[in-house]
């Protein structure tokens, strides 16, 4: 019984057959081979735009190359407080920006303040030069806290940051369980909403690991493939990350994964809900669940096998994730022994 993270699932087997059936013969390298060209068209019609996109093979490279393309080193970077960025990419944002600040402020638990966005050019404009230059919004679709940012809400950060000319980059290790929370198009959780620069996520969701950046502006990727190579991150058998995600998306099996992780989620919320010492924190959006509970009901569950992680201990606050892998009886289990605890 093992819900601390949807990181620790498998690979999806059609992923699998994708990357076995691929690996027959040769293909020319560096993201010259068949199936990156073929991705790029699939992409395309997935987000319903021209793109740019380069491999990253983690979250924090994918994250931090993104914003390198977008802010100087002088340059800041906004995001929320709960923001993976701020709290758990070490030092990777400024390593990779050259020294740029990261500020931040949220609105609620996990999601992005617009109004920081006025103070801060306002307070940068005082003070220039002594204060760092504003350059880029960075949010979180799904957040850190398993919440979603309606379009409405995406629309209205990103409007704001373009008033100032700041760009928008979205970090989108959850991107798929957040699509179909909304029940919306890529397209319009992305582009049509102003997000300039999305790291589009699959290991979390059935991948074997590696994620995408997706430039929807093409000018914002000039010289992207220098800053790509310096960093490391230009793998040689790129054909391999192609063929992956092009299984990820055929026929839809990204969407059909993130449903059923956001449905094993509510079927364990629901199992619960009748439990008094078991609190939402949030509200559940997507496949994590964040709970207060008592720390001696979490300490017998891990003596009985239980596996989560205890998310903040002074409120007794620990989240549950569930994923693509996890089965009903899985659940169905993990709620019978909690209940047998009691």
């Amino acid at each position: 019984m093992n819900f601390g993270s949807d990181n620790i699932s498998g690979i999806h087997p059609k992923i699998l057959e994708a990357i076995v059936e691929g690996n027959k013969g040769t293909d020319n390298s560096y993201g010259g081979d068949a199936s990156t060209a073929a991705l790029k068209e699939k992409l395309k019609e997935v987000f319903e735009h021209d793109l740019v996109y380069y491999f990253a093979s983690t979250g924090t490279a994918a994250n931090c190359l993104a914003l390198s393309a977008l802010c100087p080193p002088y340059g800041t970077i906004l995001c929320s407080d709960s923001a993976h960025i701020l709290t758990d990419e070490c030092t990777a944002p400024y390593f990779f920006t050259g020294g740029a600040r990261l500020m931040h402020r949220s609105k609620s638990p996990s999601k992005f303040d617009p109004k920081l966005i006025s103070e801060t050019i306002n307070f940068s404009n005082y003070l220039r030069p002594h204060a760092g230059k504003p350059v880029v919004v960075s949010i979180a679709q799904t957040t850190e806290l398993g919440q979603v940012y309606t379009l409405e809400e995406i629309k209205e950060i990103c409007d704001e940051a373009h008033k100032y000319g700041l760009k928008v980059h979205m970090d989108g290790a959850r991107f798929a369980n957040a699509l179909v929370n909304l029940n919306c198009t890529p397209a319009e959780m992305s582009w049509k909403a102003g997000v300039d620069v999305l790291t589009f996520g699959a290991t979390k969701n059935g991948g074997l690991h590696g994620e995408l950046i997706i430039f929807f502006n093409p000018s914002d990727a000039e010289n992207f493939d220098f800053i790509h190579k310096r960093s490391g991150q230009l793998m040689s058998k790129t054909r391999f990350f192609a063929m992956q995600m092009l299984a990820y998306l055929k026929d839809d099996l990204w969407l059909e994964l993130a449903r059923h992780s956001n449905a094993m989620a509510k079927r364990l919320a629901d199992g619960v809900k009748d439990v008094p010492c078991i609190k939402p924190w949030l509200p559940l959006k997507t496949n994590e669940f964040f709970i207060v509970l008592p720390k001696e009901l979490a300490e017998k569950l891990y003596k009985a096998g239980a596996h989560f992680y205890e998310w903040e201990g002074n409120l007794s606050l620990y989240r549950w994730v569930t994923s693509w892998q996890t089965t009903e009886k899985e659940v169905d289990d993990f709620v019978a022994l909690i209940k047998s605890l009691l």
